[in-house]
């Protein structure tokens, strides 16, 4: 079984028992306690032994402390307590009394300030004013009055049921509030039954609920709890609420009580049963994928060493069925271990649609592996575009395809050769334009390899179109010759002669053929227009793209064609090469600049076609003597003042911005 199906089956069945041991250590809540003749002490009382239980059922300040078989509660002076009579549970009233000021042996007892509210938790009914001036009340209330057995020369105590008003100065010695119960008030009816009163003590009544947490615990049924944190009281307790036997503790109340068990009875049996449904669609799913998997792959280190007809993934426009081709297979472990793990110090380009590692295979070969970006939508696609295309192609000018990872591998892997030193964008304009290694020879070199490449591509049979021609795509050996990669988004062009493709644009900013972007149809033209940028970028060394143009030259095939019509060749060109110095060089990049012209036009029926730009740059690669006077004239002739240029349009201009591979819609 999967790990995660095991982990989820954890979780699911660890869940429905949650309840039952966040509570755990707790004691039960229905014993009673007894201490000396108090029997029955239970709940929400508990009885507080010499140390502090490790757990208790109960009101936190109802502890009841036994000593000596005595009980009593401490109240806030240290030294002073409170003895318990008795506690009538049906009425919730507790009967106390002070044990030393209220003694037998006092022939008139005496309030004790130790009892006052401030030190016990029930509401204050019985107030004392003590050796007053004169009456605290200008008419003596029916429920109480003066206590005469403390009547001390002129001055006269009273006792009165009631709370006072602490802002009133009252003529008094001093004023004591003791807790007391409303039966008070008809025992006290007769003054003369106040002395024994005293003596007796007096009643509390607890409120029906307690507070808080806890109250929530008793609505729900329960009964409230507290469990000691650590070794020291001092650390504090953790709540918990009792539901009974058969439920237990739980964390903060029971629910609906009665229906607490079947809650976890229906919660168990639809966990259960969501674990069955999972289990029986992994084990469908699985199934059907091996069966899937053994009709598509044989066991092989090709993709079907015969010929391969298709790839498992959608095609759409069926280009891809009816090609042969094979590629080598690597595992997925080997590609991970050359790259160390994919390593971000080894990556070696980052394009629209992958991160290209430098690795280094078991047999000593130093290889490129573009890692498919996992947010690319159409990464099978273009993985299967590439091994489509690739494996059936050979030339010296475009980058060869080792093999890949399997369809079904962890990850998209492609291998390729090598290609040592960067592309043609890193020294134009790049991370290596500084290096200045891009001489005019070379630039014009380059063109030559780059233009063969494509010619190669559009006649082979069927034709190819490349789609993403740029300069970021052209790669340098060592020597500087050029390597044409990324195939992704090239398109094979039907067997049955078909001139044009009609398919969503696709390609870089900068370098779209307008045409192609307004109409939809994609012809070998459009490679045509986007090695026009190229040619454009060569003579310049300025970007495809720069937002840092004027609004109107943002796009540098807008900016080409305005300067190069305009008679400003001077202000298009890089002057470093050689133009101002050389007057060689100065016709050639003019030449150069008037076929960039050409491919640049909006009417792809007026660019050439890719070999007559090959010939013309041969023949310039080989010496400028070669080219006859008769195309230098045509070419001057072409840009001449009766010719007009349809400016790309400014849509164009604003939308594409970027100079990532990137589509603008679904193909």
């Amino acid at each position: 079984m999967p790990s995660s199906l095991l982990g989820l089956l954890v979780v699911l069945l660890a869940s429905v028992d949650v309840g039952s041991r966040a509570t755990a250590g707790f004691s039960p809540c229905h014993t009673p306690t007894s201490c000396g003749n108090l029997s029955n002490i239970s709940y929400p009382f508990w009885v507080y032994t010499h140390n502090l239980p490790s757990s208790f059922c109960g009101y936190q300040s109802f502890a009841i402390h036994c000593h000596n078989n005595i009980s009593y509660i401490p109240l806030s002076d240290a030294d002073s307590h409170l003895a318990v009579v008795s506690i009538n549970y049906s009425h919730r009233i507790i009967s106390l009394f002070d044990p030393i000021s209220n003694s037998a042996s006092a022939s008139c007892p005496r309030p004790s300030p130790a009892s006052s509210t401030n030190a016990f938790p029930f509401a204050p009914l019985l107030t004392f004013f003590l050796n007053c001036t004169s009456t605290p009340f200008a008419h003596s209330p029916a429920s109480g009055g003066p206590i005469p057995c403390l009547k001390s020369g002129p001055n006269i105590s009273y006792m009165f049921m009631g709370e006072y008003d602490s802002s009133l100065n009252w003529p008094c010695e001093q004023t004591i509030t003791n807790p007391a119960s409303k039966a008070m008030v008809d025992y006290m009816a007769t003054k003369e039954r106040q002395l024994g009163v005293m003596r007796e003590g007096f009643e509390l009544q607890w409120p029906e609920m307690g507070s808080g947490e806890c109250g929530d615990c008793e609505r729900s049924g329960g009964q409230c709890g507290y469990q000691q944190i650590g070794a020291n009281a001092s650390r504090g307790v953790l709540f918990g609420c009792y539901c009974g036997t058969v439920d237990g503790w739980r964390k903060r109340d029971c629910g609906k009580k009665k229906k607490h068990k079947a809650l976890i009875i229906g919660t168990s049996v639809a966990a259960g049963t969501l674990v069955i449904a999972i289990l029986h669609f992994i084990c469908f799913w699985y199934r059907r994928r091996r069966r899937q998997k053994k009709a598509t792959f044989p066991s092989s280190s090709f993709f079907n060493r015969s010929s391969i007809t298709r790839l498992p993934f959608s095609d759409k426009d069926g280009e891809h069925n009816t090609y042969p081709y094979q590629t080598h297979i690597f595992s997925y472990d080997e590609l991970y271990e050359a790259t160390k793990s994919f390593d971000k110090a080894m990556e070696i380009g980052d394009g629209g649609c992958g991160t290209v590692y430098k690795g280094t295979l078991r047999d000593g070969r130093i290889v490129a592996v573009k890692r498919l970006y996992e947010t690319n939508f159409k990464r099978e696609e273009q993985f299967a575009n590439e091994i489509v295309i690739l494996s059936r192609l050979r030339h010296q000018n475009l980058v060869s395809l080792y093999g890949s990872t399997s369809p079904r591998s962890r990850e998209l892997l492609l291998v390729y050769e090598f290609v040592p030193n960067g592309t043609v964008a890193d020294h134009l304009h790049g991370p290596r334009a500084a290096e200045r290694r891009l001489t005019w020879p070379t630039r014009l070199s380059i063109a030559v390899e780059t233009a063969m490449a494509l010619a190669y591509l559009h006649a082979v049979d069927p034709p190819i179109v490349h789609r993403d021609v740029k300069t970021g795509n052209i790669l340098l050996d060592a020597e500087f010759h050029v390597k044409i990669a990324d195939f992704g988004i090239s398109r094979l062009f039907p067997a049955d002669g078909a001139t044009h493709i009609s398919t969503v644009p696709q390609g870089t900013p900068g370098y779209l053929d307008p045409e192609y972007h307004s109409s939809y149809q994609l012809t070998d033209r459009s490679d045509v227009y986007s090695f026009g940028v190229v040619l454009a970028e060569l003579i310049s060394s300025k970007p495809a793209v720069d937002l840092g143009r004027k609004r109107a030259e943002i796009n540098l095939s807008t900016m080409a064609v305005n300067r190069i019509q305009g008679g400003e060749l001077h202000d298009l060109v890089d002057r470093s090469l050689g133009y101002d110095s050389d007057a060689s060089i100065r016709r050639v990049m003019g030449l150069v600049a008037e076929l960039a012209f050409r491919c640049l036009q909006a009417d792809r029926e007026m660019r050439p076609a890719i070999k007559e730009a090959l010939e013309l740059l041969k023949a310039l690669h080989s010496g400028a003597s070669l080219v006859s006077e008769t195309v230098e004239q045509n070419v001057e002739q072409m840009v001449g003042k009766s010719c007009t240029w349809p400016i790309s349009p400014d849509s164009v201009a604003e939308k594409w911005v970027s100079r990532s591979s990137t589509p603008n819609a679904s193909k």
